[in-house]
């Protein structure tokens, strides 16, 4: 275990389908997106210890990148990220 406590979230589970390259942004944040996946993945391998240590929020089909998410969507990332950190807490014992 690490010398420091340590609390991770990563934001979107692995997938195993292409991102829509319609445009140039979308390309571009398909880019990103790899990157991020690629330094994620190459950190756990050097580093194992942490995987137990980072909760994963299920973002369903939202995109990272998406400035304009209508308000409902807002919400339901909201309550997805909520789910997310108490099934994550949950993981542990914690003393009172």
């Amino acid at each position: 275990m690490p010398g420091v406590p340590v609390l991770g979230i990563k934001i979107g589970v692995d997938r195993n389908n292409y991102n829509k390259n319609e445009s140039f942004g979308d390309f571009a944040g398909a880019v990103l997106g790899a990157m991020m996946a690629w330094a994620d993945n190459d950190f756990f391998v050097q580093h194992p210890v942490y995987r137990n240590l980072i909760g994963v929020i299920d973002t369903g089909s939202y995109n990272w990148l998406d400035f304009s998410i209508p308000e409902a969507g807002k919400i339901d990332l909201f309550v997805r990220g909520a789910r997310a950190a108490r099934d994550f807490l949950m993981r542990f014992e914690w003393n009172n």
